[in-house]
């Protein structure tokens, strides 16, 4: 029998990182193996005493590099048995798998996501290429939102609807200006929230590009814009067809 008090830490993350690989997890279906198995049943004995002691000993750097594991049944499994440890990096593994993106990009986006814009200059006294950025700026923190918890686990609305306000005062001022149509050139951007967002108010400047944006946003499961996403193209068509019969 292993006595896993006197193992390495090294050797603990090893048969971590075995175990988890070999037994799966419900964010990588279809399961490696039936969890009713004795097989089964001995792993996952094995990686529950192996992370107790890697819980005592609290070693944050090798827990970081399971929460970026490349196979996400290690990500997954870390993210349950240390959330304690380190909470942050926790709870950004399910997203990081949900989107397929490195667990520490993920923090970045959440922590960038809850910095305050700057008070100065006003959006009155930016110039169109401040104003764009801020643009950029506001999309790329509300997607970080999109990783947010509240305290009780769910997502963090009010800090997304805090940038969503952000951005609908630099799209106003746009509008102020005239200059609503340079939001096209978001509609190519790597961001799928500021393309999808530029694509909204770009609708009836470029439909033939706005729409496939819109589309892609209804069909995610982004809570708050996949159902606006859908709602959207539903009046934009309701509108063409009753144009269309006139």
């Amino acid at each position: 029998m292993t006595d896993y008090a006197k193992t390495t830490t090294p050797a603990l993350i090893e048969l971590f990182i075995d175990g988890t690989s070999r037994l799966g997890s419900a964010f990588n279906l279809p399961l490696k193996m039936s969890p009713f198995v004795p097989e089964a049943e001995r792993i996952s004995s094995e990686i529950q005493k192996v992370a107790a002691e890697l819980r005592i000993r609290k070693p944050l750097a090798e827990l970081r590099r399971l929460f970026d594991h490349p196979n996400f049944d290690v990500r997954a499994w870390a993210a349950g048995q240390f959330e304690e440890i380190d909470p942050e990096w926790a709870s950004a593994v399910y997203g990081a798998i949900r989107e397929k993106l490195p667990t520490q990009k993920v923090v970045e986006m959440m922590r960038h996501a809850l910095k305050p814009p700057p008070q100065q200059p006003a959006l009155s006294e930016m110039s169109f290429v401040q104003l764009l950025a801020r643009f950029e700026d506001t999309c790329a923190r509300r997607y970080g939102a999109c990783f947010l918890t509240n305290d009780e686990g769910l997502q963090d609305w009010q800090t997304r609807n805090r940038i969503v306000r952000e951005t609908n005062l630099v799209v106003e001022e746009l509008k102020k200006r005239g200059t609503i149509g340079m939001l096209t050139e978001f509609l190519d951007h790597p961001n799928f929230i500021a393309r999808y967002v530029a694509a909204i108010h770009c609708l009836p400047l470029d439909p033939d590009r706005a729409i496939p944006i819109i589309e892609d946003m209804a069909g995610r499961n982004i809570l708050g814009d996949s159902i606006g996403a859908a709602e959207i193209l539903r009046k934009w068509r309701s509108a063409a067809s009753g144009t269309a019969s006139k």
